[in-house]
């Protein structure tokens, strides 16, 4: 049995391995880090024969001319098939949030004709790995004592035209210890649009070291929460280590005859993931607007600009951004509100954040934007899983304002409110004020706490609010309007 914190031990063994520059033969022992089948329908050659391209991916630093696979099914003994290799698809960083480092990406692909019709064709790889010892989340008393990478692919080809889920995220990945919470992200799409669900299963005929379970399969303190609509994962990377993960996509197809959810296939594969207790400091404590040697530079802005881009020395997660996670002050100690943030995201990653002010900048000198924890509960998240700190500053610099009054006139304006008495929404109805203006509207509780905050529209969700009288506050360009309501 091990010890309660068996990370203690290995992870020192894992450090001498990486001072004698072992570590990368731990990815390197099997010659792959993970993989994955898909199955593309091609067409139907009669009643009972049906053709399909079988496309394996391989994350691999030896990528082979070839891989041999088998296919079975209850209906039919099938047999072995192999694939060719296609593509190389290069080198994507697998030790991402630790150092430069990669591993290859490399297609393989044949096609094969299924004899007859059945529900539970399939296609199966696997390849030794190394001892069980390796893992944390491995029991070191599992029968057998080694483990075998084994990725499937799973197929009901009684439903027609029927295409496996494909995954968009790398398998593996390479994190580090923190207290904070990290998404580790195995989604996928599927180009039939079904439903999928995604899970992580057991380990059998493995066992789970003791605090290790499919629910928490990285020992996470506070367990690890699963979407299991979107494939993220999100848990505390606490303790260091190299772990055995093996992730699932189910396949599910409404079927009007019977009136209910049918599984027609899914994909499996298993990852490493290691958890480290080092990482580099530019990883660990990130910021914005730097320049190429990672130094914090101030940034310029035009005066009457109502909008700033800056630059991170780390991809974040668009999904932790909220316009409440920054504040930027003027010099005279007032604030203008963010309206709304966004980035370049692509796959819920960007390293460009662009925000929205609702009234363009208009004094000189320099203005600090200060990052703070959002209505979320946190502040922005890195790809790597660490926090942005809180009160974290940029300076940004404005010129240029000599001829542009620092202090216009602020002018009210009529605002109608509908229903009153509301239950979901607010309709909003503005009136004597210019409706091309960018606004921004708060509500505030009867104890003076800021509930909601965002661009004014035509209308407003407060289906989330408690039964109340609240403040409704809006303001423009130089124009304000303040209305009461009542939520049931």
């Amino acid at each position: 049995m091990k010890p309660p914190y068996p990370y203690l031990m290995k992870s020192y063994f894992l450090t001498l391995l990486l001072t004698s520059c072992l570590v990368p033969q731990l990815l390197r022992a099997a010659h792959t880090s993970g993989a994955e089948i898909y199955y593309e329908h091609l067409s139907d050659l009669d009643s009972n024969r049906s053709m399909y391209q079988i496309t394996m991916i391989a994350y691999s630093d030896f990528p082979t001319a070839s891989r041999t696979i088998n296919y079975t099914s209850s209906c039919n003994p099938g047999g072995s098939l192999t694939l060719n290799q296609v593509q190389y698809g290069g080198i994507f960083q697998y030790l991402d949030c630790v150092s430069p480092g990669g591993i290859a990406d490399v297609m393989y692909q044949a096609t094969v004709t299924l004899p007859v019709r059945c529900s539970d064709w399939e296609f199966s790889w696997q390849e030794f790995c190394c001892p069980t010892s390796l893992f944390e989340n491995l029991s070191d008393n599992s029968s057998p004592n080694s483990v075998d990478y084994l990725v499937s692919a799973l197929l009901n080809n009684l439903v027609d035209n029927n295409n496996s889920p494909r995954y968009f995220d790398p398998p593996g990945h390479n994190i580090c210890e923190s207290q904070s919470d990290f998404q580790w992200r195995q989604r996928a799409i599927d180009p039939d649009a079904d439903s999928l669900v995604f899970e992580i299963k057991d380990v059998a005929p493995l066992s789970w070291a003791v605090g290790y379970s499919a629910q928490n399969p990285f020992g996470a303190p506070n367990g690890m929460q699963v979407d299991a609509q979107k494939g993220i994962y999100t848990f505390k990377p606490f303790f260091p280590g190299l772990y055995l993960i093996t992730s699932t996509v189910k396949d599910y197809r409404w079927d009007p005859t019977t009136v209910s959810w049918r599984l027609v296939g899914s994909i499996t594969r298993s990852s490493n993931v290691q958890i480290w207790s080092f990482c580099d400091s530019t990883v660990m404590h990130w910021n914005f607007n730097i320049d190429s040697s990672l130094t914090k530079i101030p940034l310029a802005v035009d005066c009457r600009s109502d909008q700033i881009k800056l630059a991170s020395s780390s991809s974040f997660l668009c999904s932790s951004l909220t316009n409440t996670d920054f504040v930027l002050f003027q010099p005279d100690g007032t604030s203008i509100p963010i309206i709304d943030a966004n980035g370049n995201c692509i796959d819920d990653l960007a390293d460009t954040l662009i925000l929205d002010l609702h009234m363009p900048i208009s004094q000189n000198g320099n203005h600090f934007l200060v990052s703070k924890q959002g209505f979320d509960g946190n502040t922005l998240t890195s790809a790597c899983g660490y926090d942005l700190v809180v009160n974290d500053t940029t300076i940004i610099q404005v010129k240029n304002c000599n001829n542009v009054s620092l202090v216009e006139e602020e002018t009210s304006f009529s605002l109608e409110v509908f229903p009153n008495p509301a239950y979901n929404y607010l309709e909003i109805n503005r009136l004597e004020s210019n409706v091309n203006d960018k606004m921004v509207y708060s509500v505030f509780s009867s104890r003076g706490e800021l509930v909601l905050t965002g661009i004014l529209k035509n209308r407003i969700d407060i289906s989330q609010l408690t039964s109340g009288l609240y403040t409704l506050n809006v303001e423009g360009v130089w124009q304000i309007a303040t209305k009461s309501f009542v939520k049931h």
